[in-house]
């Protein structure tokens, strides 16, 4: 959370410094999220339950605040947001009656983005073409919640099993991107 203010309170000391510039807008935009699944989070998640990358596909919106810096150069900082939750069940375990352990996965990601444009023509033509780049912070939460086997625990038997508890894991962080 500290990052995610510190992050904040640059950005906003960035769009104030930039405000005598010029022109500035919102834009709002909607897209969709295709993860690759070479990652270790969904080749663990599909080793241990029936899911499969897709399961994660999903639509994504966000805005973007942009302000003209100077001639041609623009800067741009995003806020975008993408969550999905899936239902699964283990692939290689059962509870003893033969039933599936169902439990849910989440992931959340929350992209925060500065870009830097340069624009070879006015705004106000039809179609404005541009070059750019930037970073972006991309804050990610990930939980597994319901029916989970405790690989861990002492009462673990390779004959009987291992106990099934309801429960709840979180894991969460921050990653950079480059734009």
């Amino acid at each position: 959370m500290r990052r995610a203010t510190l992050t904040l309170t640059l950005l906003g000391l960035t769009v104030a410094a930039a405000s005598r510039a010029g022109a500035a807008g919102f834009d709002a935009r909607i897209g969709a999220y295709f993860p690759r699944g070479d990652e270790t989070l969904f080749q663990d998640d599909r080793s241990l339950y029936f899911v499969d990358k897709s399961d994660f596909y999903g639509l994504y919106g966000g805005v973007e605040f942009n302000k003209v810096l100077m001639r041609n150069v623009e800067l741009g900082i995003s806020l975008d947001g993408y969550e999905r939750t899936t239902d699964t069940s283990y692939r290689d375990y059962t509870h003893s009656d033969g039933g599936e352990i169902r439990q849910s996965l989440k992931f959340r990601q929350v992209p925060l983005g500065v870009t830097i444009r340069f624009l070879p023509t006015s705004k106000r033509a039809k179609v404005v073409p541009y070059v750019g780049g930037g970073v972006d912070a991309i804050f990610w939460n990930y939980e597994e919640f319901g029916d989970l086997i405790d690989f861990q625990s002492p009462d673990c038997d390779t004959d009987v099993g291992c106990p099934i508890v309801p429960d709840h894991f979180r894991s969460h962080g921050t990653a950079f991107a480059s734009t």
